[in-house]
């Protein structure tokens, strides 16, 4: 597991998940680390495995993240997610995730968008 003040990277084998953590002021900089940790963890998953991103914590994202976001996207489909769950609280909080994912990930990946910690869980099991 990776972790900076803002973000968290990690993945559980045995659940097939992976899980993305970002909070705080995300830059560029930032961004692109954790897209970096994410491509060092995907060789652990297989096919079919849950991506868990929980955007709750973050208070603002540079636009200038959007090639990394989209690269994790790419990373994600290449690597053959099935399911992707986001955490976004408020719907402020959606920072173009929503929009990007009908570019990057076929309709055949299930994507599900929570309010709350206890529903994203719920749609990881």
């Amino acid at each position: 597991m990776a972790r900076t003040p803002n973000f968290e990277v990690s993945v559980n084998t045995t659940a097939n998940q992976l899980r993305v953590r970002l909070s705080g002021a995300i830059d560029a900089k930032c961004m692109k680390a954790c897209v970096d940790e994410v491509a060092l963890q995907l060789p652990a998953l297989h096919l079919g495995f849950k991506s868990f991103t929980d955007l709750g914590g973050i208070q603002s994202m540079d636009t200038a993240c959007i090639p990394d976001v989209e690269r994790l996207m790419d990373l994600c489909r290449e690597k053959g997610v099935g399911t992707v769950v986001r955490l976004i609280p408020k719907h402020s909080k959606d920072v173009g995730f929503n929009i990007l994912s009908f570019f990057h990930y076929p309709p055949k990946v299930h994507i599900v968008t929570c309010a709350t910690q206890a529903e994203a869980e719920r749609a990881l099991a």
